[in-house]
């Protein structure tokens, strides 16, 4: 029996399978940074995030972002199919460029007005689903990272170097980013539909 059968997502696309295949990659990534040393994994973290959901530590933002970071990458390629995924994409990005805008960062305000547009410029299944599309995305907000950076450097200004250091020093990051798209591109391969806990139905596009 699937995963998606036991606890379906509704919609006129069925990207349940993506759903949880995200959710599986998001741990993957959580556990693989807790070897590291970086971040911390274990009981007392989920403890501290039950006992202070509203006031999180540093360590537990960083779980956070890079679990929602592949989460959203497993589901990004099929944003330019209208469901109700996309709708309420959209409605999460028009509450978050407000927040943004109000509250001054204009570099994560650009990066996100832009990334979220990008899906509905081409065909279904065109750019979004290039296996190369996770590490352009990864390079282009480091590109736009480094541009609102040298703006506040009074005499060094945009330096490629840079752009290479802000890759490096949010590795994770992108692990998250390449580890979420290609879950996505794994679960739509042909090959793989005899996973059927997971998968999702052939004509699920």
């Amino acid at each position: 029996m699937r995963i998606a059968n036991l606890f379906p997502i509704g919609g006129p696309l069925n990207y349940s399978g993506h759903v949880y295949g995200g959710i599986i990659a998001g741990g993957a990534v959580c556990f693989l940074a807790s070897t590291t040393g970086d971040i911390e994994l274990g009981w007392e973290t989920l403890s501290e995030m039950a006992e202070s959901p509203l006031s999180p530590t540093q360590n537990t933002k960083t779980l956070l972002g890079l679990f929602t970071t592949t989460l959203f990458m497993a589901l990004f390629p099929d944003l330019d199919v209208q469901s109700i995924f996309q709708r309420w994409f959209f409605r999460i990005v028009f509450l978050l460029l407000g927040i943004m805008h109000f509250s001054g960062r204009q570099d994560l305000f650009v990066m996100v007005a832009f990334c979220a547009i990008l899906p509905v410029l081409h065909q279904h299944r065109g750019w979004t689903h290039w296996k190369i599309t996770p590490w352009a995305i990864a390079i282009f907000l480091a590109i736009v990272q480094e541009y609102f950076l040298a703006q506040q450097r009074n005499l060094i200004g945009f330096k490629w170097g840079n752009v290479l250091d802000l890759l490096q020093s949010y590795w994770l990051f992108v692990l998250a980013c390449v580890a979420g798209h290609y879950m996505h591109l794994f679960l739509d391969a042909r090959s793989m539909r005899w996973l059927k806990f997971i998968s999702n139905d052939a004509n699920h596009h």
